[in-house]
C-alpha cells in the first residue's frame, strides 16, 4: 500500500516558474498533506481547520499557517456564508541556501494568527498584500511575493511564534496518513478496521484511537463522511441512478445509502441533485 496517495506528490502548487498559488472558494478538504507550507485566510465567516489532531475553530479576520508534512483537513459547514483562501508555497521560494535552517524540524511555529496582537496584526496584513500582489500581478510581482513570504516568517521570529526544539516523531500520524490513504483508494471497497490494523501495524483499538485523536472522528464515521463526499460529486456531475452511485461509494444496501445521505445533507439523494442542479 503506497502511503504517499494522500501526500501531493503529484500535484504541483505552482503557478508558472513560481512555486506558489492562491486557491479560492474553499469549502471542504480532506485530511492530505504535502511538502509545501499552507497560509489559509478566512474572509468571511468561519471554518474548521484540523492540524495533526488539534481543531482549530478559525473567525474572520484570522489565519492559519500549515508547515509542511502536517496531516491538515478543512470543513465548512455547507450553506455557510465562510470565504476563505489558501496561499500555497514551497519554502525554498525563501530561504534560497543560506536560510534553510530556519523552516527545519527544529522549529514548530504557532498555527493561529489573529488579530488580537500587534504581531498577528502584522501578519494578516502580509498575508493579504500577497493575495493582493498574486491577484494583481504588477510588475516584478514575483519579487514583491517573495519578499512579503520573507516579511511574514520574519515576523514570526522577530516575536517568537514559535518552539524551538525538535519535533518529536510521530509514528502514530504515519500510521493515520496509511488508513486516510487506504480509505481514499478503497472507499468504494468493503473496508474493515482488520483491514487498517494489518496496513499499519498497530493494534485495532490502537489504531482506532490514534484516528479519533488526529482527525477527530472514528474510522466508520470518517468512511462515510467520504464516500458521501464522493456521493455528493456523482449526483452533481453524472446522471448515474441513486442505485449505481450507491454501490460505487461502497453502500451495498442503496436504503442504508439514503439514510446516511439524509443525516448528512438533511436531503435525499434524488433531492439533492435538484437542488444543484444547474
Amino acid at each position: 500500500m503506497d502511503r504517499n496517495l494522500s501526500k501531493e506528490t503529484k500535484v504541483q502548487h505552482r503557478d508558472g516558474d513560481l512555486p506558489l498559488k492562491i486557491y479560492e472558494k474553499i469549502s471542504k478538504v480532506y485530511y492530505h498533506w504535502h511538502d509545501e507550507y499552507e497560509i489559509i485566510y478566512v474572509e468571511k465567516g468561519c471554518c474548521s481547520i484540523n492540524i495533526e489532531g488539534e481543531l482549530l475553530n478559525v473567525k474572520e479576520g484570522s489565519a492559519v499557517l500549515v508547515k509542511g508534512g502536517l496531516l491538515h483537513s478543512l470543513t465548512v459547514e455547507e450553506n455557510s456564508p465562510c470565504s476563505c483562501f489558501a496561499l500555497v508555497f514551497h519554502p525554498y521560494m525563501i530561504y534560497g541556501t543560506e536560510c534553510k535552517k530556519y523552516f527545519s524540524d527544529d522549529f514548530i511555529f504557532n498555527n493561529l494568527y489573529t488579530a488580537v496582537t500587534e504581531s498577528g496584526r502584522n501578519i494578516l496584513k502580509l498575508i493579504k498584500s500577497a493575495y493582493v500582489l498574486y491577484k494583481e500581478r504588477p510588475f516584478a510581482y514575483e519579487l514583491y511575493l517573495k519578499s512579503t513570504l520573507a516579511d511574514i516568517f520574519c515576523e514570526i521570529f522577530k516575536y517568537k511564534l514559535y518552539t524551538n526544539e525538535k519535533a518529536p516523531e510521530k509514528n502514530s500520524s504515519e500510521a493515520v496518513k496509511s488508513v486516510i490513504d487506504y480509505i481514499h483508494t478503497h472507499f468504494s471497497e468493503k473496508i474493515s478496521v482488520e483491514d487498517l490494523s494489518g496496513i499499519t501495524n498497530y493494534s485495532k483499538s490502537a489504531i482506532m484511537h490514534n484516528f479519533k485523536e488526529y482527525t477527530g472522528k472514528s474510522i466508520s464515521s470518517y468512511i462515510n463522511d467520504y464516500r458521501i463526499y464522493n456521493a455528493k460529486q456523482m449526483l452533481k456531475n453524472t446522471e448515474k441512478s441513486v442505485l449505481s452511485i450507491a454501490l460505487e461509494c461502497g453502500f451495498n444496501e442503496v436504503s442504508y445509502f439514503i439514510k446516511t445521505f439524509r443525516l448528512h445533507t438533511g436531503l435525499s439523494p434524488l433531492k439533492y441533485k435538484k437542488s444543484v442542479a444547474k
